[in-house]
């Protein structure tokens, strides 16, 4: 009984967004993308963590999402608001496939 409950929470710990994320972006590394653009993806994940990256991917709704984009664009930073929208998509596509969401 007490062993359920362990692994549970270890697998709830491991579908939160940023694990995912975290999962996402080291196949990204191993596909050989150039350093630039992984500093670039990791900058932008490091934005939405903050705000939701200790809660669980299936419990994230989509309204919930531009919240996170609005922090950018209220900076002004329209374009990065856009590529985390895009990248957003991408991880959720991730997530759905893994079985996470």
């Amino acid at each position: 009984m007490r062993k359920d409950k362990i692994r549970e929470q270890r697998a709830k710990a491991e579908e939160t967004f940023q694990a995912t994320a975290d999962e996402w972006f080291a196949r990204l590394e191993l596909e050989g993308r150039a350093l630039k653009t992984l500093q670039k993806m990791r900058w932008l994940l490091d934005l939405s963590y903050p705000l939701i990256g200790d809660r669980p991917i299936a419990d994230l709704s989509a309204p919930e999402l531009p919240e996170v984009l609005r922090k950018a664009e209220v900076r002004g930073r329209y374009q990065t608001a856009n590529r985390l929208c895009s990248t957003f998509g991408t991880i959720f596509r991730y997530a759905i496939v893994t079985g996470r969401a």
